[in-house]
């Protein structure tokens, strides 16, 4: 048994093993926990909610930009 989790979506894959979270597909990336950061919206009117999985403090204005989403404050998010 794993205490891994991974997720396809489209051709990306995601893994996380509880320390970093691990993104294949075009260009891997590592996002280690303590760089990360969550933010959670909705929902919306048919009751969805998206999870955004940030890199960088939420506050942190010129944090690391790589990645789908590049919020105002320069964190970088992937949902």
């Amino acid at each position: 048994m794993s205490d891994e989790i991974t997720a396809t979506v489209g051709g990306t894959l995601y893994s996380f093993d509880g320390r970093v979270l691990e993104i294949f597909g075009g260009h891997p990336v590592r996002f280690h926990i303590r760089h990360m950061h969550l933010r959670v919206t909705g929902p919306d009117r048919k009751g969805r909610q998206t999870v955004q999985i940030c890199h960088g403090l939420p506050e942190a204005p010129g944090a690391a930009t790589h990645g789908p989403t590049r919020p105002r404050n320069g964190t970088t998010c992937v949902h």
